[in-house]
């Protein structure tokens, strides 16, 4: 991911009709009460009906001139721009699982047969 521009999330939602709309990440993490990490590692925590914050931000990006009062906004679609592949997802989830068992924490045995159950299943290396 690049670390000197705002990530953007291109969202597709419906209210009445259909809209399509990139948005920065932070401006939809600040609505939805999520961090930008959690929204571009799983865009799809977004599907379904939003809370009122996204709800405004979405009809505020309208291109409607006239707009009828809705009942609810869902979104139907979300993708980030800096999506992470699968094998970064991969390779993230094991440094972070790494970190934890590392720490010395109670949950290393789950942690270790987690990774186990990956390997065999030949997801990571």
């Amino acid at each position: 991911m690049s670390a000197t521009a705002d990530p953007r999330l291109t969202i597709t939602w419906s209210h009445i009709d259909i809209y399509r709309h990139s948005f920065p990440a932070s401006v939809i993490a600040e609505a939805t009460g999520l961090s930008v990490e959690e929204l571009l590692a799983a865009p799809a925590m977004l599907f379904g009906a939003v809370n009122p914050a996204t709800a405004q931000l979405l009809k505020a990006a309208q291109n409607d001139t006239v707009r009828q009062a809705p009942t609810e906004f869902e979104i139907i679609s979300a993708q980030a721009s800096d999506e992470l592949t699968l094998t970064e997802l991969f390779d993230l989830v094991r440094r972070l699982i790494r970190e934890e068992m590392d720490s010395g924490s109670p949950a290393d045995r789950s942690l270790a047969a987690l990774i186990g159950g990956l390997r065999r299943e030949g997801l990571i290396v």
